[in-house]
C-alpha cells in the first residue's frame, strides 16, 4: 500500500489487493483533495497491475495540468455512479464514446483501458445524485436530437461538445 501525495492538496493512495468481495485481489486506488467525501476511487483491472505506475504517473500529470481536475473527476465519479442504464463502468464507457464522438478525451487512454470501476468513494447525497440523474436525461435527450437530425446547427458536434464540457467541468479546447 502506498500514499503519494502529488502536491496541489491532492492525494493517491493505492493498493495492489482489494480485500472484499468479489473484487478480491484487484488493485486499486483513491484520489483526494484530502476530503474523504470528494475522494474518488479507481477499481483497476487485475491484467492491470504491473501498468499502476504508469497509470497513476498520467492521472498526475493530468491533475497538475488543470488545477480543477480533481473536482472533475469526481463529477464524472458521480455521473458514473448514477447511471441510470447499467453499472457505473457502463457509464464511463458511455461518456468516453461521447468524448470521443466530439474528438476529445474524457480520461488518459491508459487508464480507460485499464479501469474495472469508477465510482466516487462515498455515496454521494441525495441532491448530488438528482443532479448527476438530471445531467444524464440532458445529456440523453440532446444526442438523440443530433443523432435524428432535429438539431439544426451548422456544428452539432461543437453544440454537444460544449454541453459535454460544461456539465462535468472539462477544460474546454482553448484552455
Amino acid at each position: 500500500m502506498k500514499l503519494l501525495d502529488y502536491g496541489l492538496d491532492a492525494y493517491v493512495y493505492s493498493t495492489s489487493y482489494r480485500l472484499c468481495f468479489p473484487y478480491t485481489g484487484m488493485p486499486s486506488s483513491t484520489i483526494s483533495k484530502g476530503d474523504i467525501n470528494h475522494a474518488v476511487n479507481f477499481l483497476w483491472q487485475r491484467k492491470s497491475r504491473r501498468r499502476l505506475p504508469d497509470i497513476h504517473e498520467e492521472l498526475t500529470l493530468v491533475i497538475r495540468c488543470y488545477p480543477n481536475e480533481l473536482d472533475r473527476l469526481y463529477s464524472i465519479a458521480t455521473m458514473c455512479y448514477t447511471y441510470p442504464w447499467g453499472r457505473p463502468r457502463d457509464g464511463l464507457r458511455w461518456l468516453a464514446c461521447e468524448f470521443e464522438f466530439i474528438g476529445e478525451e474524457l480520461l488518459p487512454k491508459i487508464a480507460l483501458d485499464s479501469v474495472f470501476s469508477f465510482a466516487p468513494s462515498r455515496r454521494p447525497d441525495q441532491a448530488k445524485r438528482d443532479e448527476a440523474q438530471s445531467r444524464w436525461r440532458v445529456l440523453a435527450r440532446i444526442r438523440k436530437e443530433i443523432d435524428d437530425g432535429v438539431v439544426l446547427v451548422p456544428d452539432r458536434k461543437q453544440l454537444y461538445g460544449a454541453t459535454l464540457r460544461v456539465m462535468l467541468g472539462h477544460p474546454s479546447n482553448n484552455s
